[in-house]
């Protein structure tokens, strides 16, 4: 853009209304979100760097995918993206998943992930879903160094199971009980000291 126009623009702010202002934030901030994106899955191509399919390195651009930088592998010919193989793959609306990922770790309900967000509740559950899927993919298969571990107890959760539950139907758990027992499952979480790296 021109400074000439760029300076006409932002003349031009000064008559909004505020309704006007806060759709033009919204789009500010969702242009960003999706350069934050896109940065990301490029950064992921970089560090990936081969068909995910023959492992070749041997690639080039072919075309975008929704909203996605497409590329083929000379040796197999197929074509892939950064998020093939990932439940991203195919996934509309990546401008959004920074978004999905902060409500997430804000804590935020389902229904209030999709009011935030401006989705569907069904689209929310969804994503939310995939991005545990992801998560359950980058567990580590090992922990070197110094490791700190805990558990945790939380009660068995019986929910839309109707055959073999050891207790009557519809009654519900209650309040969980200190300790460990034959109501409760253990998940034990080790953390290598110093770094991210978690296993659960």
């Amino acid at each position: 853009m021109e400074q000439a126009q760029y300076k006409q623009l932002v003349a031009s702010i000064e008559g909004l209304t505020q309704a006007q202002l806060d759709e033009l934030r919204q789009t500010l901030r969702q242009r960003q979100e999706a350069d934050g994106v896109q940065r990301l899955l490029m950064a992921r191509m970089a560090e990936q760097g081969s068909c995910p399919r023959c492992q070749s390195t041997r690639k080039y651009k072919h075309g975008t995918e929704f909203g996605s930088q497409r590329f083929r592998c000379r040796d197999c010919g197929k074509t892939f993206t950064a998020t093939t193989g990932t439940p991203f793959h195919r996934l509309r609306d990546k401008a959004k998943l920074l978004e999905n990922a902060a409500c997430m770790a804000d804590g935020l309900s389902v229904r209030k992930t999709a009011a935030r967000m401006d989705i569907s509740v069904q689209k929310a559950f969804r994503w939310r879903h995939k991005f545990l899927a992801f998560l359950n993919q980058q567990k580590p298969s090992a922990l070197a160094g110094i490791v700190e571990a805990d558990e945790t107890f939380f009660p068995v959760s019986y929910k839309g199971q109707r055959k073999a539950m050891p207790r009557p139907p519809k009654e519900r758990g209650g309040k969980a009980r200190d300790g460990s027992g034959t109501d409760k499952t253990a998940v034990v979480v080790a953390v290598q000291r110093g770094t991210q790296v978690a296993f659960d």
